[in-house]
């Protein structure tokens, strides 16, 4: 009867253990953190534990009748701990059904702590690696990658250094199928960094530190009848870390459906593009002026071509001189004229005021310029303001 009695109380105590382990790993693997990091560890550790306790309890009744070892639950838990840490000793069984057991928990043993092992040298590695690619705050992120890509890394480019800036870091987020080597041998890439992974994980996001950048560009996919749909979700994600995080990404996303530009702004974008309804307006102007298209690509393409182009530019952060000068107790037509007479010329045409962008506003509207106001120009270069 008493042995009947401490088998049960075995079970009972072991049965408790596993369940208690497997909550905790369950808990843990919902969290979409540990998904990502470190689930193959955690699912080695449980594996490991799970061994420990399941071999405990197998020998604890095989040999606690021949074995002072394996006497009690306590001195079986030690005993196997040996067994998966450093082999045999002097703890061997005594019992042919012992000895069986006990070789099943070696081998299982080697393999989970092989296992484990490797979980860890991974985990290790892929750190180090999230080291080198994170974002700080003041650097760009794009999400996607394509030719529009390229051409937006060299605008990008092109504007710092027609402004004398040193061009941005800039992080692109790919799906694993793209063929960096080309671009890394360009000196336009030369503070871009490429990383392959799933944009829709928000584990990912946030290993990258997605909601750090101060500009975010979502691209969208052409051959995807579903990207805007997609685009969202990353959008959806990126905010909600910002949220969490207490930091302010400006979000642009690129939309292929005009229809769907709503749905994307609810995720969280700031702006939302959709090529499609500039190009209805372009050809619509183009028809009734022509040439009309010229003006727009000159305007929109900053001069990294060795041709001098005029942009439009908006400036912000206004030095306290520059301010009193041009702008304080101004009318918008007295700033204007002031920028005109300037050689080179710069011509004032408008102004962003907190979330509202106003063309030759009128007087009405615009009353006095305000603090933090944004001029909006067209010049040949930046204005040093």
């Amino acid at each position: 009867m008493p042995v009947i009695l401490d088998i049960i109380e075995t079970f009972f105590f072991s049965l408790i253990a596993v369940a208690f382990l497997f909550l905790v790993y369950l808990s843990i693997a919902r969290r979409s953190w540990a998904a990502k990091d470190y689930m193959g560890i955690l699912r080695a550790f449980f594996f490991l534990c799970f061994v420990w306790v399941s071999g405990a309890v197998v020998m604890h009744i095989l040999e606690f009748r021949f074995n002072q070892f394996f006497s009690s639950v306590l001195e079986s838990f030690w005993s196997i701990a040996t067994y998966l840490l450093s082999g045999f000793e002097d703890r061997g069984p005594n019992t042919g059904p012992g000895r069986t057991a006990a070789v099943l928990i070696m081998i299982g043993g080697v393999s989970v702590v092989a296992y484990l092992t490797g979980e860890l040298a991974a985990f290790l590695t892929a750190k180090r690696m999230k080291r080198r690619h994170v974002l700080t705050e003041g650097e760009y992120l794009i999400v996607g990658w394509s030719l529009k890509g390229d051409k937006l890394v060299k605008e990008l480019n092109a504007y710092h250094s027609d402004a004398g800036k040193q061009p941005p870091e800039i992080m692109v987020i790919h799906d694993g199928h793209v063929n960096t080597e080309p671009y890394h041998q360009q000196e336009a890439y030369r503070r871009v960094t490429f990383v392959a992974g799933d944009a829709f994980d928000k584990g990912f996001l946030r290993s990258v530190r997605a909601h750090r950048a101060s500009r975010v560009i979502v691209l969208a996919d052409e051959n995807d009848p579903d990207s805007d749909g997609k685009n969202a979700l990353v959008t959806l994600g990126i905010r909600a870390l910002a949220r969490e995080e207490g930091t302010h990404p400006y979000i642009i996303v690129e939309a292929l459906n005009h229809r769907k530009a709503g749905h994307i702004k609810d995720a969280g974008a700031d702006e939302v593009i959709c090529f499609t309804d500039y190009q209805m307006g372009l050809l619509a102007q183009t028809s009734i002026s022509p040439r009309m298209s010229e003006v727009y690509l000159d305007l929109l393409t900053v001069g990294h071509t060795g041709e001098e182009n005029c942009e439009i530019y908006m400036v912000e952060n206004i030095n306290p001189d520059s301010w009193k000068r041009f702008f304080e107790g101004k009318t918008f037509s007295e700033t204007a004229r002031m920028f005109l007479d300037q050689d080179p010329p710069a011509i004032l045409i408008g102004l962003k005021r907190k979330d509202r962008v106003m063309l030759i506003p009128k007087a009405a509207d615009f009353g006095a310029w305000q603090e933090g106001d944004a001029p909006i120009f067209i010049a040949y270069g930046r204005p040093e303001i």
